[in-house]
């Protein structure tokens, strides 16, 4: 049986604080400090742990612009000067690694949708006429019943390029007034709730939204994928602890925020504008405040303490790049995602190796890498760039930049001069012999074959 069409694999929607909402304990934006103008200090550097012990602590945390939206590169070829080799994790710090951890649900957690269609001429005319009327009898209300659907409300504000919204219990729906500009956007959207995806399943809970539509009077031609938020749930005893997170955090230049009171209760990876965003936090405590006690009955247990969920959302920028439109395609490459988010995207490793992708990746993280096999065939996902010509120019004025700060390190003003000298220092790099290597890395992650023409 599909993944997608396993009502019981799925688990639910938003956890404690999953929107990044909530008490910040701990906040640092880590990134290339020459890009700021100062070093930025790693939490393994003897002045980076806050003075004052635990109050000091819970301060402030939570969130990763993955390098602009993309995390790839440098999880593969982050390299360091000063790691200890000799030990799993620098001597001195007294770091708590999570270390049992059992499985016990994955799923999908939320899904949007864009629904392509028309409505018929007449139809169109007399629902705009019915919508705007309801809307407007709505205002200073919170939604008013709609006359025909049951349980439907309409409220008095859609969403951006979206006038109307009508919601139901376990799913909203969002109409357009008028076809976009380039035709490309979808008449409707559709949000749908994690408790029908669980009820019914991904396929299931489609179908009984496109039911719906359908009986508003649209014909439907497709469905694309616009959001969903991936997750796999655990059981970890004592729970996670952020000093671990942050300091095994790989890789390394990611912003990050940490939510909670007196202990962590959500460690947020991802900018608001990332199109891949990952949250790990406490959710057992999110069914205790949203009583979604049917929870147990996922995880097949009476009562549960210290159970933590990893969960990736994915925007339709980050889908499109994986080449995902259709519910059919990512019902064939469920297990291929987690494995790229979990691998390349963002891991949790030993500071064992000055290689990154080398070091060891801690037990605990190894446990969520496994759930790809769960999801379905891992098959290995190839990323799209998107913009390539974009990515060149940007990259060539960068080298520009650098290449101009050596020669006036030099004071070389001659061109050729320049260019004869940098190449010299290129060849004795350090990272010289591995040119070959990290070309071909290079060339999967921005989709660029051997044959491809590198001229307009």
């Amino acid at each position: 049986m599909s993944p997608l069409e396993d009502g019981q694999n799925w688990s639910a929607q938003q956890g404690c604080h999953g929107d990044g909402s909530g008490d910040v304990l701990h906040e640092r934006e880590r990134s290339n400090g020459a890009e700021h103008g100062t070093e930025q200090p790693s939490p393994l550097s003897a002045d980076s742990g806050p003075a004052g012990g635990e109050e000091r602590r819970a301060a402030t945390l939570g969130a990763i612009e993955l390098s602009g939206g993309d995390c790839w590169e440098s999880l593969l070829e982050e390299e360091e000067d000063a790691v200890e080799t000799g030990s799993p994790i620098t001597s001195g710090l007294n770091i708590s690694v999570p270390g049992e951890c059992s499985y016990l649900a994955h799923g999908i957690d939320s899904l949007d949708i864009g629904i392509y269609g028309q409505f018929g001429p007449m139809r169109w005319q007399q629902l705009e006429g019915e919508l705007t009327k309801l809307k407007e009898s709505a205002k200073n209300t919170r939604g008013v019943l709609h006359p025909s659907i049951p349980g439907c409300l309409v409220l008095a504000h859609g969403k951006r390029f979206y006038e109307w919204q009508l919601t139901l219990p376990e799913f909203h729906i969002f109409i357009r007034r008028s076809e976009s500009a380039n035709g490309q956007a979808p008449k409707v959207m559709a949000a749908l709730d994690s408790s029908l995806l669980w009820k019914h399943g991904v396929h299931g809970a489609v179908g009984l939204v496109l039911e719906q539509v359908t009986q508003l009077g649209m014909s439907i031609d497709r469905v694309q994928v616009s959001r969903c938020d991936v997750c796999a749930d655990f059981h970890i005893p004592g729970g996670l602890d952020d000093q671990a997170l942050r300091t095994l955090l790989v890789p390394r230049n990611l912003k990050y925020r940490v939510f909670g009171k007196k202990r962590m209760e959500t460690f947020h990876v991802g900018a608001g504008t990332s199109s891949i965003q990952c949250r790990i936090y406490d959710k057992t405590k999110e069914i205790i405040k949203s009583k979604k006690e049917w929870f147990y009955d996922i995880w097949k247990l009476e009562r549960a303490e210290d159970v933590w969920r990893v969960e990736f959302q994915l925007r339709r920028e980050a889908l499109k790049s994986f080449q995902i439109d259709s519910l059919d395609d990512l019902d064939k490459k469920l297990g291929g995602l987690w494995k790229a988010l979990t691998t390349l995207c963002i891991s949790f490793r030993h500071r064992d190796n000055k290689n990154v992708s080398r070091r060891t990746v801690i037990p605990m993280w190894a446990k969520v890498q496994d759930v790809a096999s769960r999801f379905g065939e891992v098959s290995e996902l190839r990323r799209i760039n998107p913009q390539p010509r974009a990515d060149l120019k940007g990259a060539l004025a960068q080298l520009w930049g650098r290449f101009v700060s050596v020669c006036a390190f030099f004071g070389i003003t001659d061109l050729k001069e320049g260019l004869a000298v940098v190449l010299m220092l290129l060849e004795n790099y350090s990272k010289a012999e591995r040119f070959g290597e990290l070309v071909a890395i290079r060339m999967v992650l921005f989709g660029v074959s051997e044959d491809t023409e590198g001229d307009e």
